[in-house]
């Protein structure tokens, strides 16, 4: 039997159709704990708007050679 997967706000608690975004939140106090949030791309606009993107961790990937 085929399973469709559905996505609900948990912010509004209403169905996403379409853009979703998922909102991990850690917090400096409790070094071990982690909050996902689930929400639609219109919800999350204003927490965008005053974010900053997080530079990737750890050692840069080596570039390939380019063939000839």
């Amino acid at each position: 039997m085929a399973q469709k997967t559905v996505t609900v706000s948990d912010i509004t608690g209403e169905e996403i159709n379409g853009d979703s975004a998922k909102i991990t939140i850690v917090s400096s106090a409790e070094p071990n704990a982690r909050y996902v949030i689930d929400a639609s791309l219109a919800e999350v606009s204003d927490l965008v708007a005053v974010a900053h993107k997080q530079k990737r961790r750890g050692r840069p990937k080596a570039k390939k050679p380019v063939a000839a």
